[in-house]
């Protein structure tokens, strides 16, 4: 690497960062000025705020706007070595275009490398804390998650479905649970209603029924009026669906 290299290398690369730093200021400010309120009213703590969101934040931010720097810092850097007449030095002293290009290409080829392990890495594991904090305190509404018509699968072989769930005190109307042996249904447990009593997996059933297939005989327990505390695979989270949950997921996570 030659000394025109590194000079043009150096330049790029600071006036970048610096183009970072900069703008990364200025979304911290705006961030904080339109969400200072909610950090006031949510018993969110300063710990959470400054090591936890804005660290995050700030991935996030650069990940997104690191196209725009490169693009500011080349015409920023390229357009001042064009006032101090660098530019036309070096074409004098036979260098080609083609040849001022390489130290662009080695900065851009180290900026694009940074940017792929962060979107593909860094960004994904930042967002998950900001997220988590931006819709435990700023965002409740933006809660997307499945209310009416759920089918989900508890397990390999069981089977849930409920016609209506209410996420204020966790409760499902119209519950059914489906048990599977060998692709035959080997139990059918229907209740009226399915109240969360809390972990480890606990709900109660009201005016249930529980039927117990074995080949051609069938066993009926009717509990009309009573209720029944039972476990299964299912908390109140996963009726809870947050916009943007793709970008929480690292490559790996995708593929897997």
């Amino acid at each position: 690497m030659k000394i025109l290299d590194r000079y043009i290398i150096k330049k790029f690369l600071s006036t970048f960062f610096f183009v970072v730093l900069i703008f990364t200021l200025i979304s911290v400010v705006i961030d904080y000025s339109e969400k200072v309120e909610k950090f006031i009213e949510e018993p969110i703590t300063r710990k959470e705020i400054m090591l936890d969101y804005y660290p995050s934040f700030i991935i996030f931010i650069d990940g997104l706007l690191w196209p725009l720097f490169t693009l500011i810092s080349v015409i920023f850097f390229t357009s001042r070595m064009a006032y101090n007449s660098e530019i036309i030095s070096i074409l004098n002293a036979g260098v080609s275009f083609r040849r001022l290009m390489r130290p662009y290409l080695i900065s851009a080829g180290i900026i694009a490398f940074l940017s792929l392990i962060g979107n593909h890495y860094f960004i994904p594991l930042g967002n998950k804390k900001r997220l988590d904090i931006q819709y435990t305190y700023l965002d409740h509404d933006k809660d997307k998650g499945k209310t009416r018509d759920v089918h989900m699968f508890v397990a390999p072989d069981t089977k849930i479905y409920i016609n209506f769930y209410r996420k204020r005190d966790s409760t499902a109307r119209n519950f059914r649970l489906e048990q599977y042996h060998d692709q035959e249904l080997t139990k059918f447990i229907k209740a009226t209603t399915a109240e969360w009593l809390g972990p480890p997996d606990r709900w109660r059933l009201r005016n249930y029924e529980i039927r117990t297939f074995n080949g051609l005989e069938e066993t009926l327990v009717v509990g009309r009026g009573q209720q029944l505390d039972t476990t299964f695979n299912l908390l109140p989270g996963d009726f809870v669906d947050f916009e943007e949950q793709q970008s929480m997921l690292t490559t790996s996570d995708l593929r897997a």
